[in-house]
């Protein structure tokens, strides 16, 4: 298990990319909270490519956060569904669980999944088969 790094998440400051939408849509509270998202992503990215992994496409991530903020920002509802954290993390499999430590841990470990010939994912049970997303869109 690895755990987030405090200097990680201090150094990095909010982006600004937002400054020419209009007042009304800015939300700093949610940039904030989505930010630490991002962060974590950053972090769980540098993991993996120090296990030698470089692709987290093919790696399934628990994540235990105690800390409140990212526990909130990954239950918006933006992100209330197992396939919208996948894809954000572009990984196959993300597991939000209540961890034991004080800080924001997570662990990754390879994937069983086989890569979808249709959408290039690792979400498909069999090499030769479309993944249950694909299946649903082509109508199978």
């Amino acid at each position: 298990m690895t755990e987030v790094g405090e200097h990680f998440q201090d150094t990095h400051p909010l982006p600004m990319r937002c400054h020419h939408l209009l007042d009304s849509w800015k939300d700093e509270t949610l940039a904030r909270k989505f930010h630490q998202v991002l962060v974590l992503k950053e972090e769980i990215l540098r993991q993996a490519a120090l296990e030698g992994h470089p692709d987290l496409r093919q790696l399934e991530v628990d994540l235990f956060t105690p800390n409140m903020e990212i526990s909130t920002a990954l239950a918006l509802k933006e992100f209330d569904t197992q396939a919208s954290l996948c894809e954000l993390f572009q990984s196959p499999s993300i597991q939000i669980l209540d961890g034991s430590t004080s800080k924001d841990s997570f662990f990754l470990r390879g994937t069983s999944m086989k890569l979808c010939p249709r959408c290039r994912l690792y979400a498909s049970h069999s090499p030769e088969k479309l993944c249950l997303r694909c299946e649903k869109v082509i109508g199978n």
